[in-house]
This record gives structure tokens, C-alpha cells and sequence, in this order.
């Protein structure tokens, strides 16, 4: 194992956190959407599946709780990282790993920031820098 693979999986925890959030995020608006539907069946008859409507909306506030909790959690990852980041002394070490990191961007779309900002550089110049910037 390098010295750069802690650094790395430090790094990347911003992606998995935030990925962690969009599941339960994604089974959060999935249980809300089966609730809604349930909401809008219901009409004056009697009918059974009362411990199901409040099974679901007992989920619903469980998965809503986990969303909010995983979401805080990525957001405070994402600062740690920044910080951890900002501390770097090379302004271009920075700005490479938060576009990457931070940002969640593949290479491509890192070097079309700097492009978009009237910096021309190689796949492989990035690529240079950023392993400089893992030491």
C-alpha cells in the first residue's frame, strides 16, 4: 500500500458519504410517494390495513431521520475535507483536489474547468499534480 492510499480514501469519503444520503434519500421519496398514495385512496368506507398505513408512516419518519442524519453527516465531511485541503501550500494542489473531491468531478470535467477559465493543461499535467499533491 502507498502513502498516498489513506490520503485518497480520505479524499473520496466525501463521494461515499453523499452517495449514502442520495440512498436514503432516493427511499425516503419512494416510502413519501407510498404514503401519498395510500393518503389518496382513502375514501368514508371502512376497510382493514390500518397497521400497514402506520407501518409505512413509521418508516417514512425512520428513513426521513436516516436521510437528515446521513445528509449532516456529508456535509460535514465535505467541510473536513475542504479545510483539510485549504491547508495545503500550492494553490494549484488545491484547486485540483476540491475540483476532484470536493466537487465530485471526473478528469475530464476538471479539465474542462480549467479550460473554462483560459487555462490550457494536459490530462497528464493534472494527473502530475494531483499525485504531488497526495504527498
Amino acid at each position: 500500500m502507498s502513502t498516498k492510499d489513506p490520503v485518497r480514501a480520505y479524499l473520496n469519503s466525501v463521494l461515499e458519504y453523499r452517495m449514502e444520503a442520495a440512498r436514503s434519500r432516493r427511499k425516503f421519496e419512494m416510502l413519501e410517494a407510498r404514503a401519498t398514495s395510500i393518503t389518496a385512496q382513502l375514501s368514508g368506507m371502512p376497510f382493514g390495513g390500518g397497521s400497514d398505513r402506520e407501518a409505512l408512516l413509521a418508516a417514512l419518519a425512520d428513513t426521513s431521520g436516516d436521510y437528515y442524519r446521513q445528509m449532516l453527516a456529508a456535509e460535514q465531511r465535505e467541510l473536513e475535507v475542504s479545510k483539510f485541503i485549504d491547508s495545503l501550500p500550492e494553490s494549484s494542489h488545491r484547486i485540483i483536489l476540491k475540483l476532484r473531491y470536493v466537487d465530485c468531478k471526473r478528469w475530464s470535467k476538471v479539465l474542462k474547468a480549467y479550460r473554462d477559465n483560459g487555462v490550457e493543461m494536459s490530462k497528464s499535467t493534472v494527473l502530475r499534480l494531483h499525485g504531488a499533491a497526495l504527498q
